[in-house]
């Protein structure tokens, strides 16, 4: 299988601020093409010869947690590859049409998954009281689903309101009702900074 993929930081996009986009560069029949994956760094915090991002990187409040968050993208597309290759698909597509595939792929983003490791990232810190949080809402939401899988994309403002009415029909409060909001909205902005969902 002559496919493989790279983290990279694009030198060649320079942002206003300064910082450069971390793409994945997706090698296939020697031809190359970038997937974005929504983090801008500057370049005195990328680490090259590792290809990780550099403790000096202030964006966020782990960069350990970041990088496992990038690999983990990283082994998702090559999940995809693997696949593939193994129906028989891989050979036939160009590199332009196998990003297409690993992009599609990487839009169907877990939200109970996400939010099993950021809890078990916030315990590891000693922040019990936001992983409760989390926990608690991904608790009501297994039970809303039944045990059914929720995606990120899942969770439109119709979901949002299904929800509020299923909370409520139970006879719970309004103030409960926020908490699990606040945690939502927590959770969706730190898996748009670890570039997992599109901002839009």
């Amino acid at each position: 299988m002559n496919t493989n993929i790279v983290i990279s930081l694009d030198t060649r996009r320079v942002k206003k601020d300064g910082t450069f986009p971390l793409v994945m560069r997706l090698g296939h029949k020697r031809r190359t093409t970038s997937i974005p994956l929504g983090i801008k760094i500057l370049a005195k915090d990328w680490d090259e010869t590792n290809r990780t991002i550099k403790k000096t990187y202030s964006g966020v409040t782990s960069v350990s947690h970041l990088n496992n968050l990038v690999q983990k993208k990283k082994s998702l597309a090559m999940d995809i590859i693997f696949k593939l290759n193994e129906s028989g698909e891989l050979g036939a597509l160009s590199v332009i049409a196998l990003r297409e595939k690993i992009e599609q792929g990487s839009k169907n983003q877990s939200f109970f998954k996400f939010a099993a490791q950021e809890i078990e990232e916030l315990i590891k810190a000693g922040r019990i009281g936001t992983a409760r949080s989390f926990k608690g809402v991904a608790d009501v939401l297994g039970k809303y689903l039944d045990g059914k899988e929720l995606y990120f994309q899942d969770i439109t403002y119709s979901f949002l309101c299904k929800f509020e009415a299923f909370h409520l029909g139970k006879g719970n409060s309004y103030n409960g009702l926020s908490v699990y909001i606040r945690a939502i909205r927590s959770l969706f902005n730190k898996a748009i900074k670890a570039g997992l969902v599109e901002k839009e």
